[in-house]
């Protein structure tokens, strides 16, 4: 609920550049490797199934590793909007694999575009991502709001599941 105080939760599957070796969070926001720091840590508000972008801009942040536990943070590298769209798209994609384990036609980066100003108060699939306008007129973000990302996600779902059966 927008109105509800946000909960800081990980990131999962989030894209991850540790020099040149790219890796990817699991699903609580956690990653382990065997590599040395310190080391420069590209993070990018993309993963296995969403790629956030707000005005042809994927939110991203470098950071310097260490051995041992590193807490990385997004909350000053994008917006809560940006945050809220990429964990709900990978949330909604883990139901979608629940209930349709051997179903693949989603398995892939879904653009998740934000902040669009052509019109507010809605968000659309387009046959390849899904689209949520900016906050105009006393209207709120549509990406803060689960059930709306949810909802928007499913009409690919809908495109993708029933095309795979002819």
């Amino acid at each position: 609920n927008p109105l509800d105080a946000p909960v800081e939760v990980g990131l999962p599957d989030l894209e991850v550049t540790l020099g040149v070796t790219g890796f990817h969070t699991d699903v609580t926001g956690y990653l382990s490797t065997s590599v040395q720091g310190p080391t420069q840590g590209l993070f990018m508000l993309r993963g296995r199934w969403a790629n956030v972008s707000t005005n042809n801009v994927t939110p991203s942040l470098t950071r310097t590793l260490n051995g041992g536990f590193n807490d990385i943070s997004f909350n000053n590298a994008a917006s809560l909007r940006e945050r809220s769209a990429y964990v709900y798209v990978n949330q909604i994609h883990s139901h979608l694999k629940a209930v349709l384990p051997a179903f693949t036609g989603l398995d892939f980066q879904m653009p998740t575009r934000l902040d669009l100003t052509t019109d507010n108060c809605n968000a659309f699939y387009d046959g390849s991502g899904i689209n949520f306008y900016a906050e105009a007129n006393n209207c709120r973000s549509l990406a803060t709001i689960n059930d709306v990302v949810y909802h928007e996600y499913g009409h690919g779902i809908n495109d993708k599941y029933y095309m795979s059966l002819s």
